[in-house]
């Protein structure tokens, strides 16, 4: 995902690339896109997950969303389309739906919108570290799947 930035010409502010049973498919799909500008804080990651909602109320299986972020989301107010990110998380969620947020490089105000989700059971914190095992796994079935 992208930005809302009205000073820049942002080739998007969503983009899918998924979904698919192979992270090497997503990660490859995901590298090609052309870059966002970003940078500044909050980011458009309501919108991104907007979509993913979309795309799971399409799909019959749960998913996992793979989150990699620096920064906060914006406020309902402050997203152009009034979309709430605390809903589309819980959406998500109450759905079974598994959110696996990358933690590395996060700040402060990045991971403080999703400390409210880290009691429930389909909510996780994961490190870079995680993704090398991730990445050279070609497919994962739901039974593997982290819960």
């Amino acid at each position: 995902y992208g930005d809302h930035d009205s000073g820049h010409n942002e080739p998007y502010v969503t983009r899918s690339v998924g979904p698919s049973w192979s992270l090497r498919h997503l990660v490859k799909q995901a590298r090609v896109q052309p870059l966002a500008h970003g940078g500044d804080s909050p980011e458009a990651l309501e919108d991104a997950l907007h979509v993913a909602v979309s795309i799971a109320e399409q799909n019959p299986h749960p998913l996992t969303i793979i989150v990699c972020t620096d920064a906060p989301p914006h406020t309902p107010y402050e997203c152009p389309e009034g979309i709430d990110f605390e809903s589309e998380v819980h959406h998500l969620l109450n759905h079974g739906h598994r959110i696996a947020v990358v933690s590395d490089w996060m700040t402060p105000d990045g991971v403080s919108p999703w400390m409210r989700f880290e009691a429930d059971s389909y909510f996780r914190w994961i490190g870079l570290s995680d993704v090398p095992l991730l990445v050279s796994t070609s497919h994962v079935s739901r039974e593997a799947a982290p819960r």
